[in-house]
């Protein structure tokens, strides 16, 4: 919306589009524009110029016709905003911790502090259990894809000759 306010203040001294269509209509009605063909066949020069500043004037009726559409859509952004507004929008920076403030009862200050500290102990949960979370699980045996197979494969244990379990299933590394 910014951007559509900036392009309009800039053009804010040019005329409006149906005063340039005008003006256009009016050169039209001009004895250069019969000689020259509707400008394709501009050979005078005074033709030439007629037709150049005729040129200008479409480019300025283009210029008008994107600021009328800008104008239009900058009203129609305004109005979203404000209809965004009444139902709620940009009350809260924190939704999220808002929700858990009033369903809790902390200010949301503290939730937001309770949240990030949260956020920084599964962290460092990961980061300290992760490697012996992962040594639990083991090498794993691969498939075999004949059931003949299967029978005659010998029993090998999961865990490496390394790994024991002592009592209370407690894990124990040689």
């Amino acid at each position: 919306m910014k951007d559509a306010q900036s392009h309009i203040a800039a053009d804010s001294t040019a005329r409006a589009s149906a005063v340039v269509d005008e003006a256009i209509a009016k050169a039209k009605q001009d004895r250069h524009w019969k000689s020259s063909s509707a400008c394709t066949d501009a050979s005078v020069e005074a033709s030439r110029s007629f037709c150049q500043k005729l040129a200008d004037l479409k480019i300025e009726l283009a210029e008008a016709k994107d600021r009328d559409t800008l104008q239009a859509r900058e009203e129609t952004l305004k109005a979203e905003t404000l209809a965004l507004a009444k139902s709620g929008g940009q009350r809260e920076t924190d939704a999220q911790a808002h929700l858990l403030a009033k369903l809790s009862g902390p200010e949301v200050k503290n939730v937001q502090t309770a949240l990030s500290l949260l956020v920084a102990l599964l962290v460092e949960f990961g980061a300290a259990f992760g490697l012996f979370l992962a040594a639990l699980a083991g090498p794993h045996e691969p498939a075999l894809a004949n059931p003949d197979q299967a029978a005659r494969a010998p029993l090998r244990p999961t865990r490496s000759r390394r790994q024991l379990r002592a009592e209370g299933w407690r894990l124990m590394i040689r």
